[in-house]
């Protein structure tokens, strides 16, 4: 090696001594990587190839604690399935049994039909182009939904807009997932699409959460048809007065009907949680003294002291 320092050649060189069984040599390259890295999980996992000891495998999964290790997991994964080490890659993916990605990868490798019925939905947004490959290959053999939609919000993500597009719109009505169709309307609201239909469903399908309600409740505000917010987003707010987001934009829908006053008794006792660059209650109120002057005015009310009097 030119550069003795390149971590990805010598990880390379670490599995090619343990797939010649040079334990000595595999244990001086993969201590060469921890002098590099000292966090390398790929190491901890050819240690643990290599004894397939509970301590070794304990010392390879207690140091992933970052916020998504199904993330560390399914690189490492993908790594070695490049390398064509397909039961290495199973064995990685392997620690992350219920994970929709994993389960795709894992029936790619064993070319197996993918257990569709053991996935949840809502719990994962892939990106990576490596396993819209592998969705690729799967759709071939089911035409499901759930690849079609999983497949397709990689192709948003690497801004393939066509193509995500259709892959959306292949998947017609058979969702039951609300986040579905929620990106579907974020999708192509632009054009001439189902983004109402497709609100209304995702709210159908989540009643009591505030996003969907929240969506819905913004699309009629953007709309301009505000008795329609005010119809969603008033029953959701007095059913969970503590939610300062769903408080805000019922005050803020409240102005945009022009029903200043109750805009302002609203925000007079709602309790926004402070956040950096966060104006947008200050702004409501000040909007909403500000307009009860100029109608005062345009009636000819004086305000003295908080009360309003004849001019």
């Amino acid at each position: 090696m030119n550069n003795q320092n390149t971590l990805e050649a010598l990880q390379v060189l670490a599995v090619i001594y343990r797939m010649l069984k040079d334990k000595a040599k595999a244990t001086r390259i993969l201590n060469k990587i921890n002098e590099i890295d000292q966090l390398s999980h790929f190491a901890r996992f050819e240690k643990f190839l290599w004894d397939g000891s509970g301590k070794s495998k304990e010392q390879f999964l207690s140091p992933v604690k970052n916020e998504m290790p199904q993330q560390t997991f399914l690189e490492l994964g993908i790594w070695y399935q490049q390398l064509n080490c397909k039961q290495e890659a199973l064995q990685v993916l392997g620690f992350g049994a219920s994970e929709p990605e994993f389960i795709y990868w894992r029936s790619f490798l064993e070319n197996k039909a993918v257990e569709l019925d053991s996935i949840q939905p809502g719990i994962t947004f892939p990106f990576r182009s490596e396993t819209a490959r592998v969705l690729e290959g799967l759709i071939k053999k089911n035409d499901h939904w759930l690849l079609k939609y999983h497949r397709g919000l990689i192709e948003w993500n690497r801004n393939n807009l066509a193509k995500a597009k259709l892959l959306f719109v292949q998947c017609g009505s058979h969702p039951a997932d609300p986040a579905f169709y929620a990106a579907r309307a974020a999708l192509i609201k632009s054009d001439a699409g189902p983004e109402l239909a497709d609100l209304q469903k995702a709210m159908e399908l989540d009643k009591t959460g505030w996003r969907y309600h929240k969506l819905l409740a913004e699309h009629f505000v953007q709309k301009k048809q505000y008795q329609k917010a005010l119809a969603i987003v008033e029953p959701y707010y007095k059913t969970h007065p503590d939610d300062y987001v769903m408080g805000m934009l019922f005050a803020k829908t409240l102005l945009l009907s022009k029903k200043y006053t109750s805009s302002d008794a609203l925000l007079s006792n709602l309790k926004i949680l402070p956040f950096e660059g966060g104006t947008e209650g200050r702004q409501l109120y000040h909007e909403a003294k500000l307009m009860q002057a100029v109608i005062a005015l345009k009636n000819k009310i004086i305000i003295r002291r908080g009360n309003l009097l004849p001019g």
